[in-house]
């Protein structure tokens, strides 16, 4: 689908200039084509401070230590139908999930027995998940490939069966003459 998946050395450097230079979450995102929640997530893993980032307070003790939040599972329905689930922060930023231009294309291309999962109008909203919905995410994360980005995971059957592959070009192997 239409998501970035692993982040370079540059992306990381790209993130360090424009997070020291006070660009906020969404500006870099805007910039890094990527979410304002995959940012953050970023920025956090490398101790790297967002402008306009809520941090929490220090501890007091032998040396400074931060409280940091795990992320929750959260699903997007579709016209009130449950079809994804994936981490982020807070309800707020799954919200922004709905919003992603990116997101909203990936959607409108997959499809569901013949159906594209979004036709463009129906609503998108982001809730917590239930209970047998996380539990399907933290077993697809665990049976899946370590990934920087954002995993969604659909509770939905998808056409095309479960690969990665793209479809090879007819034209790009020409058959082998006998």
């Amino acid at each position: 689908m239409g998501r970035r998946s692993t982040w370079t050395s540059k992306d990381d450097d790209q993130l360090r200039a424009l997070a020291a230079s006070g660009e906020t979450s969404a500006a870099i995102a805007a910039r890094l084509k990527r979410t304002a929640a995959g940012i953050r997530r970023r920025a956090t893993s490398l101790g790297i401070g967002l402008a306009g980032s809520r941090k929490a307070p220090a501890l007091k003790g032998e040396g400074e230590m931060t409280v940091s939040l795990l992320p929750s599972i959260f699903t997007i329905e579709i016209g009130g139908r449950p079809t994804l689930t994936f981490e982020a922060q807070n309800l707020g930023e799954a919200h922004e999930l709905c919003h992603e231009q990116w997101l909203k294309d990936d959607l409108a291309e997959a499809k569901s027995d013949g159906v594209p999962l979004w036709d463009g109008k129906a609503k998108l909203r982001a809730r917590i998940a239930l209970p047998e919905e996380s539990v399907l995410f933290a077993e697809a994360k665990n049976n899946g490939q370590p990934s920087d980005g954002l995993m969604l995971v659909y509770l939905v059957e998808l056409d095309g069966g479960e690969t990665d592959e793209q479809p090879v070009d007819p034209g790009a192997f020409p058959p082998a003459r006998t």
